[in-house]
């Protein structure tokens, strides 16, 4: 049904262009539920009747019907992840999906704070070399085994030893061990303040699954996929839509939700997530009914959704622009020839080629969001828009004439057009290039691959702290980033005595320097748009949508 669907959509549509998206605490640390407020009813009152006596009129109001909600959920997804293994997918369709599969120790709150999840509590040293956790007791697995300390331990170790997202702070070979059946304990070979931080971060996310899981899983991918989430996986129909079912038995931590933390028990009994790489046929899908709600509406299209009083939206600011270049190989292996770039891209034409509507694009360089205000810096004058200093780099560097290697995808029109105006400025600034458009996953495929390409724009959701900046990692393959003056930096930041002198140092040492050495070029940031059916109830946008924020009423 759903091919016959877009088969009769695409018959009609014209191509259009896809919105920019797919892409605090230290020491002892309880995250406090939130007060339970009990209902006490009002006493009877009395009323005269004609007759002069008294008659008790009961002043309870009536119980209000139950609601009826939807029971089957079809969403509309714009990208497919190349896995949906927790420990390693950094695609932000793999969180997406997942988000309310896995549970992890902690989960970052909308003001961009990790709060404690599955576990209970925690104590770090005086020098954070040394962290022990208490778990929760009786949250239970989809399988419906308890979490243990053996399950967190194994599933963390895991994470610690495939993903490469921890390591520019925590030492290879630093394990979680086993202290009794609730507290797991690490001792660190370096200190790390922004642990926390990092274990809530859901790229490439430290999520707690089975130990029997973990160890049928081995070095390969987890398909097994057994959280402690309020979703259950059922199937992933390749290129077609993954389902996802309630679980029954979820045990939430608190009585309310913030961002990815707390209570996120939902309303629906099944969520279909589709595949459906057509912006267009995703805002039909709503007009129609076929789908319930959808991620990247088309900036272009949101007068419409906006005017049709059978839908709702919500605008996020949670994904930036990046040009990502090859610090493995090829050409931005140079210094200068990276310099060049950062003089020689403007920021608005490109920004405004991908997002082509003022209201909706921030041309910024900045790591970080604006309300993130323990990370956000302003954007230093080192890498402000000067064409002729660009070309002067470029001829200081001894350039040659070398082909310089974009590659893109047409499947995100985003970053398609993004890289159409990164060609044109890069040949103005003197470089000679290509551009290697491909499908999504084999794209995704080349990035991985240091000898395929020197540059490309990429949208990244937002980080939870800089030691989880994919593209300034050097364990993660987004541009290859294993600069020594940059990893020194990130031990000086975790050796900090506290979230707010990290803060301080970031801000002052770290993001100027990221930005003079031309590490990234951070092209703006640009909300992302959701639409709903004019039927829900509501819904809370953070980095995606939580499913418990999803009540679509029959």
């Amino acid at each position: 049904m759903k091919k016959e669907f877009e088969a009769r959509m695409l018959a009609t549509l014209i191509a259009a262009t896809l919105c920019l998206g797919l892409l605090s605490g230290c020491g002892k640390n309880d995250a406090p539920a939130s007060p339970q407020t009990a209902s006490v009813p009002e006493e009877p009152q009395t009323q005269a009747t004609d007759q002069g006596a008294a008659e008790t009129i009961d002043a309870t109001p009536a119980e209000e019907p139950a609601k009826a909600y939807k029971q089957t959920l079809q969403i509309a997804l714009s990208a497919e992840p190349n896995t949906l293994d927790p420990h390693m997918g950094s695609a932000a369709a793999t969180r997406e999906i997942t988000r309310g599969v896995f549970e992890g120790l902690f989960e970052i709150d909308a003001n961009s704070q990790p709060r404690l999840e599955l576990a209970q509590s925690y104590e770090a040293n005086s020098d954070f070399t040394e962290y022990t956790f208490k778990l929760r007791q009786g949250v239970l697995f989809h399988n419906g085994q308890e979490m243990k300390a053996a399950d967190a331990a194994a599933s963390v170790n895991r994470w610690l030893d495939l993903a490469g997202m921890p390591d520019k702070s925590i030492a290879k070979g630093d394990h979680f061990e086993v202290v009794d059946d609730y507290t797991i304990k690490i001792s660190l070979s370096k200190p790390c303040v922004l642990l926390p931080f990092i274990l809530a971060n859901h790229s490439q996310y430290a999520a707690i699954l089975p130990e029997s899981v973990i160890l049928a899983s081995g070095n390969g991918p987890i398909t097994d996929l057994v959280g402690t989430g309020p979703l259950k996986f059922v199937e992933w129909a390749q290129t077609q839509y993954i389902h996802l079912s309630k679980f029954d038995s979820y045990v939430p931590y608190a009585d309310e939700f913030s961002g990815f933390w707390g209570k996120k028990e939902v309303v629906f009994q099944d969520m279909y997530i589709n595949i459906v790489y057509d912006p267009t046929i995703r805002t039909l899908g709503l007009e129609t009914g076929e789908y319930d709600m959808s991620y990247d509406i088309l900036y272009d299209d949101l007068e419409r959704i906006r005017s049709n009083p059978d839908l709702k939206y919500q605008i996020e600011s949670a994904a930036t622009l990046n040009l990502i270049m090859n610090k493995k190989g090829g050409l931005f292996t140079n210094e200068l020839y990276r310099q060049a770039l950062a003089r020689g891209v403007d920021r608005e034409a490109v920004m405004r080629a991908a997002v082509p509507n003022e209201e909706f694009y921030h041309p910024s360089s900045s790591f970080f969001v604006d309300w993130q205000t323990d990370w956000f810096s302003e954007v230093p004058d080192t890498v402000s828009y000067d064409l002729e200093a660009a070309k002067a780099l470029l001829a200081e560097a001894g350039y040659n004439g070398e082909v310089c290697r974009i590659i893109s995808t047409q499947v995100l029109p985003s970053y398609y057009n993004a890289a159409l105006v990164l060609q044109q400025q890069l040949e103005a600034i003197g470089f000679t290039t290509s551009l290697d458009v491909s499908d999504w996953a084999t794209m995704l495929g080349k990035t991985d691959d240091p000898t395929s390409y020197d540059c490309y724009p990429m949208g990244y959701p937002i980080a939870a702290s800089p030691a989880s900046i994919m593209y300034l990692t050097s364990g993660v393959t987004s541009g290859f980033t294993d600069d020594p003056g940059l990893n020194a930096m990130f031990e000086t930041l975790n050796a900090q005595p506290s979230i707010e002198a990290a803060s301080k140092y970031w801000r002052e040492e770290m993001a100027g320097y990221s930005f003079e050495k031309a590490l990234a070029i951070n092209l703006g940031d640009s909300p992302i748009v959701y639409a709903f059916s004019g039927k829900t109830e509501s819904y809370s946008c953070y980095v995606g949508i939580d499913p418990a924020s999803l009540r679509i009423l029959e």
